[in-house]
């Protein structure tokens, strides 16, 4: 059985919860913390519907909440499907309806492209 980032991650976090799994900027997040954002992440995630084999288009800017967000759709088993900040709303449109997105989620600063970009719930 093939393992997946997930797996090595929780692993991580079950041998050595306080260890600096990331850091950005001036903070640090351990692999308890990290394991534990990723699950809330897979029951908000969950609680919209997405389940495996669903993709979610992830508008984000580089920060510990990309890695929570991807982590939380891998989880599922869902698809992560990265966007470029830099793309216009037509462009996102574009990946959103060709990716098959369910759902996106975005970062703050993003979230008034994503709106122009399309209907999809986020």
């Amino acid at each position: 059985m093939k393992r997946s980032i997930v797996d090595y991650i929780a692993d991580h976090a079950t041998r050595d919860p306080a260890r600096v799994a990331l850091f950005h900027k001036d903070k640090k997040i351990t692999y308890g913390e990290l394991v534990d954002a990723a699950a809330r992440c897979r029951g908000a995630l969950a609680a919209r519907g997405i389940g495996p084999g669903d993709r979610v288009s992830l508008v984000m800017s580089d920060s510990p909440d990309m890695v929570v967000a991807f982590l939380g759709v891998m989880g599922l088993g869902a698809i992560a499907v990265p966007c470029s900040t830099l793309l216009p709303p037509e462009g996102l449109a574009y990946v959103f309806k060709d990716s098959g997105a369910k759902l996106v989620i975005a970062s703050p600063e993003h979230v008034d492209n994503v709106k122009a970009a399309s209907p999809l719930p986020f």
